[in-house]
């Protein structure tokens, strides 16, 4: 059953079989740090067809057609009917087929995957819950011990040991896991101020960026001293273009300073004008080379999560005609935002909604703010007593009762 028009470009819900499209409003949202796509469609009496959605249910199987290709594949978890003077509105709303993995605690007897890589842990998961795994990074070596705790959820497992592989959790339009990690593929079309952009805006932040980070541990270093990180220095009295670019600069090193045996790595970020160092504390085993790169990616990550970037345009394809889509770079060209560099889509919206029509939104940034966490060391951080860590293998380990 359709509904409200037949336009071969809309956007469908399918359910059972039947399709229904045309309605007054609908969104999509994918995201590289989301691991299940979530939609919502909205129709009312005034557009004639708010009962005949009414069979629509909660687990329902639903897929989302964007011009005929599934960009979501999930099930239906809400159905919301609302009456007012005179208008009666009815809102679908669900998720991805992987919200299973993101919200279940699986029942596996003894939890263990001693010797399973990465994607073999996912697909046994997944295996569950129907889910299938499309790998798109490397996976590292196996795990020779890991164990899955009672309370945890799917997803939460498969994080923590995705973050010691460097490896992002996100979906796909199928329903797949997809195991992925930030990427160099490049947009086709530009975002550009006075063509496609509509609306954007820029927020720059100094929470959690430090002038100099330190991976310690209490055991002296026994190698040569590990090198210092330093992020390209800002101009004196910078503007906000020059924070934005400086955002996405390479660590270069320099010749260690600190006299201290018991610091292993240090990196800088010199975009930070005065004195704020932060020190993470390591609890595992770990060469300076490791602890180098930790405080080095430290640095890279706060600096680029410092910039964040929304976008709004016309229509949901790029001008060759395909879909804009998370993890690619595109040129950012919104001279009024001081925005002239390369971003890395981290989100994208397909909507449309009366007055606005068909329209992508998205949320950008530095490629280094998304760049998954090396996971090569084991770090004290600031948790509630009782609250676990996890070692260089997976494995959990209470930080006291």
């Amino acid at each position: 059953m359709s509904f409200i028009g037949t336009d071969p470009g809309a956007m469908e819900l399918v359910i059972g079989g039947q399709r229904f499209t045309g309605w007054e409003r609908g969104s999509v949202k994918r995201g590289i740090e989301r691991a299940a796509s979530s939609f919502a469609f909205t129709v009312s009496e005034r557009w004639g067809e708010a009962d005949a959605v009414a069979a629509i249910a909660p687990f329902d199987t639903a897929v989302v057609t964007l011009g005929g290709a599934p960009i979501l594949t999930g099930y239906v978890d809400g159905y919301h009917s609302s009456l007012a003077t005179g208008q009666h509105v009815v809102t679908i709303s669900g998720r991805s087929r992987t919200e299973d993995v993101v919200d279940c605690t699986p029942d596996l007897a003894g939890g263990q995957f001693n010797g399973y890589t990465l994607d073999a842990i996912a697909r046994t998961i997944g295996a569950l819950f129907g889910v299938g795994v499309v790998v798109q990074a490397p996976m590292g070596d196996a795990f020779p011990q890991v164990a899955m705790q009672p309370h945890e959820t799917g997803f939460r497992f498969l994080e923590r040991l995705a973050r010691l592989r460097g490896v992002l959790l996100t979906d796909d339009g199928n329903g797949n896991l997809v195991l992925t990690t930030a990427s160099a593929a490049t947009a086709t079309d530009t975002l550009e101020e006075g063509r496609n952009v509509q609306r954007g805006s820029v927020s720059l932040s100094s929470r959690g960026r430090f002038s100099l980070w330190r991976v310690k541990t209490q055991t002296p270093a026994i190698t040569a001293p590990a090198s210092v990180g330093v992020l390209t220095s800002l101009p004196a009295n910078p503007t906000a273009a020059d924070r934005v670019a400086n955002s996405t600069s390479s660590l270069a090193t320099a010749p260690q300073t600190a006299n201290n045996p018991a610091v292993l790595g240090e990196a800088m970020d010199a975009g930070v004008p005065r004195y704020r160092p932060h020190v993470v504390a390591a609890e595992s085993g770990l060469t300076q080379a490791q602890a180098a790169e930790r405080a080095a990616w430290e640095a890279r990550h706060a600096a680029g999560r410092s910039t964040s970037v929304e976008v709004e345009v016309m229509g949901w394809h790029q001008r060759d005609g395909s879909l804009w889509q998370p993890n690619m770079l595109v040129s950012v060209q919104i001279p009024t935002l001081h925005l002239e560099l390369s971003l890395l889509i981290a989100e994208c919206e397909w909507a449309m909604a009366p007055g606005t029509g068909r329209t992508t939104r998205m949320k950008l940034g530095p490629v280094d703010g998304f760049s998954a966490d090396p996971g090569q060391v084991r770090v004290r951080r600031n948790r509630a007593k009782g609250g676990r860590a996890l070692d260089q293998q997976g494995v959990i380990t209470s930080l006291g009762s």
